[in-house]
């Protein structure tokens, strides 16, 4: 595993990336896997990393899938980016429940069931998943 300085001088080197530059689908990028496109809430279009996923034989909380992507210099996924990883990623990430990174409620999230690419709503976060990482890279012209 990185240390938070290697992950932190990775994510400051792509703080942006020019629609331009971009690999192709399934290319390394940025310490990952360049997934595609996606557009954020706040309207921002963003490069998908898929930096990693965590092993399926231990299972997270929705706190402990924040933090494990976290430690790996990501993120959850949040629901169009799992539309987006299902679409591209099928091959790498495996079949199971993964968090989604959208709480529902004040007790309550969203879980993908990455088999089908189904998203889930309404499982206490207390419930156990899977942990997967992302980086979302803003475009630039």
């Amino acid at each position: 595993m990185k240390t938070k300085t290697e992950i932190a001088t990775v994510a400051s080197a792509v703080a942006t990336i020019a629609f331009a530059a971009l690999p192709a689908v399934l290319s390394p990028l940025a310490d990952g896997t360049f997934a595609g496109i996606a557009t954020r809430a706040d309207g921002v279009h963003c490069a998908v990393v898929l930096i990693s996923v965590a092993p399926t034989d231990k299972c997270y909380s929705y706190n402990e899938a924040k933090a494990y992507a976290e430690s790996v210099g990501g993120q959850r996924p949040p629901k169009a980016v799992w539309s987006l990883l299902y679409e591209t990623c099928r091959d790498l990430i495996p079949k199971y429940w993964y968090w989604v990174d959208e709480p529902e409620g004040s007790s309550c999230a969203w879980l993908c069931y990455f088999a089908y690419g189904d998203i889930y709503f309404h499982l206490y976060r207390s419930s156990e998943g899977g942990a997967v990482a992302v980086r979302l890279i803003p475009l630039t012209t």
